[in-house]
């Protein structure tokens, strides 16, 4: 005999908090099924329907027979027959039990053959001479490896009423697997899908209604076949809450104090401004309009959204601070960004008035170094930062310029610390008050933008001020 060793997942109500406002707790799959024919009085017992199974694995099998049972019938004929099965039908194995052992109730497991990891299915009939009193399928998964579904992490940790974010599974798999994924968020199925499809994530919309919804991740060996899906609960599986309310919970890492910013994207889901900025434009509920097709994601924990090179944002503003006589007063745009290569030749902001007369970029060149350009008043000016944009992690930009009566000061800061700086002979001409400004956009920068804000301030609101640095620019002139 070869003897099974079946892998029992014990339930468990725990609830462990996942970052601030998210709660999971692992469930179990159900290892022993009974099938009760209560007409007849006979009741089969064997793994549950999606059990998954090891190593050396037998499969247990009992027959429960009635006291009515027992007086009306003899088990002096009984029998049963198991099947094995593969997934395309395909017969590997048949046992048989005699009157011997289904009348004693207590049947020895019944040893699997040779098989290789994927699902299979296990066929009883239990018969009194040529008579059937009971079938009974079971569907089962085989893989002598370990999966494991440790937690479900949630971008970002609570929603805000209709932004969106994404679910994330952290699943581990024997190599060369692809197991399946089954998401349920507020008991609707949002998606099933391979991991090697992305199943591992799921992107959600939070309802206008504030509350507490339950997700559940599940998580099957093997996917059903083309066109079908699981009809039964997975082996492994994760459940629990998330929160969704108007109070924004922000990140060391976010921009703020809020108040402080003439414009401000969280990028949380939604496209809102939380700048200062009067007469903000409204598309829907948002302030920002989408194009291309940017998508809620994340990058070694960082979430916003991501741009693939045509995607981006638009507004019907130049969302720079302007004084009364509508030239740019000192202001420090700030992005928080995780590019990925190539980021040479890409656009990461830009401003430009109606009728052409202003316009300001950020961008990099050929070589990936970081430029800014200037038009106002029939002039153009073009600075660069000296150093490049990296790509592969998360890195904190900012560009502070500084408009003097006849001179336009600049300083570009990377993760909080001065690169460069210059001082150039600049007039600026009266800004239209009519323009747009893009985020990304068409040969816009590739990767993920967590933050953007524009600080109508001498300082930078991360790093050092220039006043502090230097009591002004010269600490980077000299």
């Amino acid at each position: 005999m070869v003897y099974i060793y079946i892998r029992r997942m014990k339930k468990k109500t725990n609830v462990a908090a996942l970052f601030v406002f998210l709660f999971f707790a692992c469930s179990s799959d159900p290892m022993f099924d009974p099938l009760d024919l209560s007409e007849q009085g006979v009741t089969i017992r064997s793994l549950g329907d999606g059990s998954l199974v090891g190593a050396g694995a037998t499969v247990p099998v009992s027959v429960g027979l009635s006291e009515n049972f027992k007086k009306r019938r003899s088990a002096d004929s009984l029998s049963l027959l198991a099947v094995l099965k593969d997934a395309e039908d395909k017969v590997l194995a048949e046992v048989y039990f005699g009157p011997e052992l289904v009348g004693g109730e207590n049947l020895p497991p019944i040893g699997l053959p040779p098989i290789e990891p994927g699902s299979y299915l296990m066929s009883f009939s239990l018969r009194d001479a040529d008579e059937v009193l009971a079938e009974k399928e079971v569907f089962f998964f085989y893989d002598p490896g370990k999966y494991s579904l440790t937690k479900i992490s949630a971008y970002p940790p609570s929603f805000l009423p209709g932004s969106t974010g994404v679910f994330r599974a952290f699943i581990s798999a024997p190599a060369g697997s692809d197991p399946y994924i089954r998401w349920t968020v507020n008991d609707k199925v949002l998606r099933e899908d391979s991991l090697s499809d992305g199943g591992d994530r799921v992107f959600w919309t939070a309802p206008l209604i504030e509350g507490v919804y339950p997700v559940r991740a599940e998580l099957y060996p093997f996917a059903p076949p083309t066109g079908r899906t699981h009809a039964f609960p997975a082996p492994l599986a994760l459940s629990g809450q998330v929160y969704v309310d108007k109070t924004r919970r922000l990140a060391e890492t976010d921009f703020s104090p809020e108040d402080d910013y003439y414009t401000l994207f969280h990028f949380l889901g939604n496209l809102k401004d939380d700048g200062n900025r009067p007469g903000r434009r409204e598309y829907g509920r948002e302030h920002l309009k989408t194009t291309g097709v940017p998508r809620p994601d994340f990058l070694q924990d960082v979430f916003g959204y991501y741009l693939d090179g045509a995607s981006g944002f638009l507004t019907d503003d130049l969302l720079l601070p302007l004084g009364e006589d509508r030239s740019p007063v000192p202001h420090t745009i700030r992005m928080r960004i995780f590019p990925l290569s190539p980021v040479e030749g890409r656009f990461l902001l830009r401003a430009v008035s109606e009728d052409g007369s202003f316009g300001l970029s950020v961008f990099t060149d050929g070589d990936g170094i970081l430029v800014f350009r200037i038009a106002s008043g029939g002039q153009t000016l073009e600075r660069k930062a000296g150093t490049s944009l990296p790509p592969g992690r998360t890195i904190l930009l900012e560009l502070y310029l500084e408009p003097g009566a006849d001179s336009l000061a600049s300083a570009w800061f990377l993760d909080g610390k001065p690169v460069s700086a210059a001082e150039d002979l600049f007039r600026f001409g009266p800004v239209p008050p009519a323009g747009t400004t893009r985020i990304g956009g068409d040969d816009g920068f590739i990767g993920l933008i967590d933050e953007f804000g524009i600080f109508p301030r001498r300082q930078t609101a991360a790093g050092p001020s220039p006043e502090e640095a230097g009591r002004d620019l010269n600490f980077l002139l000299d």
